[in-house]
């Protein structure tokens, strides 16, 4: 991830919860998890905002980004065209 996204991320999430980010803090948050992906981190910070009661642990981010990288994949994934199961040929 970029710093950069990893600096917005953060601050809306300071922000959201009302809660100053030390460095020290935000260093940890960094080193683990600044090999996660920009929009999928920073949808993650929205989500976290909207929906956790208390600034996430790390933990959490990685509950929540695993959740949407699994979002992502579904609506990535090729259809099967209706009306014929998986493996059958038409006649």
């Amino acid at each position: 991830m970029e710093t950069t996204t990893f600096q917005k991320g953060m601050a809306y999430l300071a922000a959201g919860f009302g809660v100053e980010l030390t460095p020290e803090r935000a260093a940890v948050y960094w080193d683990q998890l600044g090999g996660m992906r920009d929009e999928p981190f920073l949808t993650v910070c929205r989500e976290a905002v909207g929906n956790c009661e208390r600034f996430p642990t790390v933990a959490r981010l990685r509950d929540l980004y695993q959740g949407e990288l699994r979002r992502l994949a579904m609506n990535a994934a090729p259809r099967l065209p209706a009306g014929r199961p998986a493996g059958s040929r038409p006649r």
